[in-house]
């Protein structure tokens, strides 16, 4: 298992160590058992001891470049000092490409964008590597996110702050995807990941789809799924605003200029709360009336925000999963998100969200507000129906699944046997 843990929590290494298969766990850095819960260590260090570990997964099955994991440690003491992205990728990946040979493993699980440095680094000419490589595919391929914003901006007429793939030269995105077709199977979190892998001709049998848990990021509630959940929400009355909730970055592919647009043009008023993590566009909600404007919330105010909202605008246009949306559906709140999400795996229509089409945006998200606004009964079945599902999100679900979908995997390996490799060397 190749990871940095951040997407899923590490909860594809515990539900492979909970089967007693995990060989190794290969990631940038993880917190000794002896400092587990940031205990012996000072504020800083603590806060990173509790985001690098995971309730079920000891450090002695996991291995770090040692030089990276310091220049993590002592980022989180001065941020200038922290690695790149860039660089921990391919330290990782490169560092997972040495042990592999040598552990005797039956397959290897790498997170896409460990997967160039990996396979670039690999023997691939090895007679010792028989194993199947897996890849968990948790964002759109590149060629699927160029198309779509592209076709949104030229309805938009945005042109700034783009997005990484955007800026990908032509030959970059063809060498990438041409080293994920060298993948044996992928694990994606979403049926519209899946789309795009099929779209780039990865064989559909060599793809399961595992939409991630639901328990917002803090190690400390995955032992037992205890999120609340939305018990305390009561209904608004009809002559008060709708209370709109955005929780997300500020960045043009989660379609926040869309949501901001529908909401200056409502003729009638509402209430949003924008729950902003981080943002490289300029901020489409200043200067509307009726926002407020919300930072670096701990789980619980977290939990308090989703319980005392109406509905989560989830706008994306080109999303690997969203775990915005299993947050909410996890503490019982109703969604509207695109179909350019997960929301097509965990959303039922009608009973705890609508599903809205992302080439037909913001009219379609214009219509679903103004329906909930004017009928209060259909908001109230809304929030119903997330409470009674809220269970359908816990990560305990997610682990299940995953441990099915290597099984799935490992049985189309031996059916379909491995993709060629080697056509393409090194990083793109």
């Amino acid at each position: 298992m190749v990871a940095m843990g951040g997407r899923d929590y590490y909860q594809t290494s515990v539900a492979i160590a909970q089967t007693g298969h995990l060989s190794r766990l290969v990631a940038d850095v993880y917190t000794p058992d002896l400092f587990r819960g940031g205990r012996l260590l000072p504020g800083r260090f603590a806060d990173l001891a509790w985001r690098r570990q995971a309730p079920g997964l000891s450090s002695r099955l996991v291995s770090t470049n040692r030089r990276l994991a310091m220049r993590c440690i002592a980022g989180a003491m001065i941020p200038s000092w922290a690695p790149s992205i860039a660089h921990m990728n391919e330290a990782v990946g490169a560092h997972a490409a040495v042990l592999f040979p040598k552990s005797r493993a039956s397959a290897a699980l790498i997170y896409y964008d460990l997967w160039p440095s990996f396979i670039g680094s690999l023997d691939i000419e090895s007679s010792t590597i028989k194993a199947p490589l897996f890849v968990f595919q948790g964002h759109p391929v590149p060629s699927q996110v160029r198309s779509v914003l592209a076709r949104d901006r030229h309805i938009s007429g945005i042109a700034d702050a783009l997005e990484f793939e955007e800026s990908m030269e032509k030959d970059e995105v063809c060498s990438y995807e041409e080293l994920l077709r060298q993948a044996d199977g992928f694990i994606a979190p979403s049926s519209f990941v899946r789309d795009g892998l099929v779209q780039i001709g990865v064989e559909a049998a060599r793809i399961q789809v595992v939409p991630y848990g639901g328990v917002p990021n803090d190690p400390r509630l995955l032992d037992d799924d205890n999120f609340p959940g939305s018990s305390s929400w009561s209904a608004p009355a009809s002559s008060e605003p709708l209370r709109l909730l955005w929780v997300g970055s500020i960045v043009y592919r989660k379609g926040a200029h869309h949501l901001a647009e529908v909401i200056r043009h409502l003729p009638f008023p509402v209430k949003l709360t924008v729950v902003a993590r981080s943002g490289r566009s300029q901020n489409p909600f200043s200067g509307l009336q009726g926002v407020t404007f919300r930072r670096n919330l701990s789980p619980s105010e977290l939990a308090e925000i989703y319980a005392s909202h109406d509905i989560l605008c989830f706008p994306s246009l080109a999303e690997g999963f969203g775990l915005t949306v299993a947050e909410a559906l996890g503490a019982g709140l109703p969604v509207l998100a695109t179909s350019a999400t997960g929301a097509r795996d965990i959303v039922a229509p009608g009973v705890n969200g609508i599903v809205l089409d992302s080439a037909r945006l913001p009219g379609v998200l214009t219509e679903a507000i103004s329906r909930l606004h004017h009928d209060r009964s259909q908001l109230l079945q809304l929030h119903e129906g997330a409470r009674r599902l809220a269970a359908d999100r816990a990560w305990s679900s997610f682990r299940e699944r995953v441990i099915e979908a290597i099984g799935a995997l490992e049985e189309t390996h031996q059916e379909l046997g491995s993709t060629p490799r080697g056509a393409v060397r090194g990083e793109p």
